[in-house]
């Protein structure tokens, strides 16, 4: 009976969880970088062009931040990127629809962009930032050797 070769690296397979976040991670990079290049790259070497890094930027770092969770569920990556751009930017988002939804309440009437009200932007900002850091909190610290 022959033993597996302890020299060649064994993957894990893809799961149903890291397909998803690839697929998520992936579809975020690509509409945040198309986005970005039409409509960014006209304003970019104006006074506004610090808010084309920051609007499209921040999507960009965390589709990317998603795909490294999906290559952490695989065990090709040791995931740190992946943590710390989430717990930011979760953090961020989290302050974001905080404010938000503090401003409906205290002037109500609010009209966003889309005629979505504060409250709506505020309370879908607090889901988005909620499913981040739960990503974020479930990566956890590993080095590459360990596998």
């Amino acid at each position: 009976m022959s033993q597996p070769d302890p020299t060649k690296e064994t993957k894990t397979p893809w799961t149903a969880g890291s397909i998803a976040l690839l697929v998520i991670g992936v579809l975020v990079m690509v509409a945040s970088g198309l986005c970005s290049a039409s409509f960014g790259l006209p304003i970019l070497f104006s006074p506004y062009g610090a808010l084309v890094l920051i609007f499209g930027g921040i999507p960009f770092l965390v589709g990317a931040a998603l795909v490294d969770a999906a290559r952490y569920y695989r065990r090709t990556s040791s995931g740190r990127f992946g943590r710390i751009v989430l717990l930011v930017c979760g953090v961020l988002v989290l302050l974001y629809g905080v404010v938000l939804t503090y401003l409906e309440w205290a002037e109500p009437g609010g009209q966003g962009l889309f005629a979505v009200t504060r409250l709506q932007a505020g309370l879908a900002g607090i889901v988005i930032a909620t499913a981040l850091l739960i990503i974020a909190l479930r990566i956890r610290r590993r080095n590459r050797a360990d596998d």
